[in-house]
């Protein structure tokens, strides 16, 4: 991993989103039933995402089927944010959904969703 703001390396920062519920701490003991999931926040160059997204999609499902069943649910849930929004960058949208190759399809979000993989 490179440094943070470094333009050239994919960077990373973990955290809790996608919830309706932002009041007081947001934490490892109370994210789910805050209606938060498990999020990393990555910096990567444009020219590098659809080799990320494809090592991602590969290692987090075999077919369309998520390898890591304990962790399920809608504190598990897929979670894409990209600057403007799904619809602010489609081309961005685009990539994942290639990706995807149809098992998945790229959904604009409003908070507290369940696992969009109904696992």
């Amino acid at each position: 991993m490179g440094a943070v703001g470094s333009t050239s390396e994919v960077t990373g920062i973990t955290g809790y989103a996608g919830g309706k519920d932002n009041g007081g701490s947001v934490c490892y003991d109370n994210y789910g039933k805050k209606g938060h999931t498990e999020v990393v926040f990555m910096r990567v160059p444009r020219d590098k995402l659809p080799s990320i997204a494809q090592a991602a999609w590969s290692g987090l499902f075999n077919d369309g089927e998520r390898q890591d069943l304990a962790n399920k649910g809608s504190p598990y849930r897929a979670a894409i944010g990209f600057r403007g929004g799904k619809f602010g960058s489609p081309e961005l949208a685009k990539v994942f959904d290639d990706v995807a190759g149809g098992q998945a399809s790229l959904e604009a979000g409003s908070g507290n969703e369940e696992d969009t993989l109904k696992q």
